[in-house]
């Protein structure tokens, strides 16, 4: 099996994402958002990539990258999956991040690690769970098949992911870079995930 995690394409909150904390679910694609999901699906138009099942999460960025990427070499509709959905950031939602981020924040942040979560939100632990439920119910579906399975997601979701099938340490989460509409693959054989890309942008070049 091979797993394609996606990440949506460009919002104006990724612009000024080192200025305020999380963004709404409704939160939409920039225009250079939906070129870059147009050149998502035009590079797997030209690599011939024909996928069993599409996931996405339900929040507006990621469904329209979705569709519009889709649109370019399939006529396949996408499964909705609210586990795929972006961590809430809870009550630091559109705070700026010198608010948030303060020393005690900062120092909590280092002492718990993916067990951190802004109040009324999600840690990076219970997103990986959450997340980690449905790609246990897809392997259950294509473990033994070359089924190549897709998934539009969001950064920290994917990163959760990537923690999850990887195994490292929890501290390297945080480090991980994935750009908009980043594309990160995955093999499944004999028992266990063999990395074959993380935060592959050929298409945008």
């Amino acid at each position: 099996m091979k797993l394609y995690l996606l990440r949506h394409g460009q919002t104006q909150r990724n612009i000024k994402s080192n200025e305020f904390v999380g963004q709404s679910p409704i939160e939409p694609l920039t225009e250079l958002g939906k070129k870059q999901a147009e050149l998502l699906g035009i590079r797997f138009k030209k690599e011939n990539i024909s996928f069993k099942e599409i996931y996405c999460s339900p929040y507006t960025r990621a469904l329209d990258t979705c569709n519009i990427a889709c649109s370019q070499f399939t006529d396949q509709k996408p499964i909705i999956v609210d586990e795929l959905r972006e961590y809430s950031t809870g009550e630091a939602t559109d705070k700026s991040r010198p608010e948030v981020f303060t020393f005690e924040a900062l120092n909590e942040m280092n002492e718990l690690g993916m067990h951190f979560s802004h109040k009324g939100g999600e840690s990076l632990y219970t997103v990986e769970q959450r997340a980690s439920k449905w790609l246990f119910s897809v392997m259950e579906k294509y473990k033994n098949t070359d089924a190549k399975i897709a998934a539009f997601s969001h950064g920290m979701t994917i990163k959760c992911l990537i923690h999850f099938i990887m195994e490292f340490d929890q501290k390297m989460t945080w480090r991980l870079s994935l750009d908009n509409t980043a594309i990160s693959l995955f093999d499944f054989k004999f028992g266990c995930w063999f990395v074959k890309s993380i935060n592959d942008t050929a298409h945008l070049e």
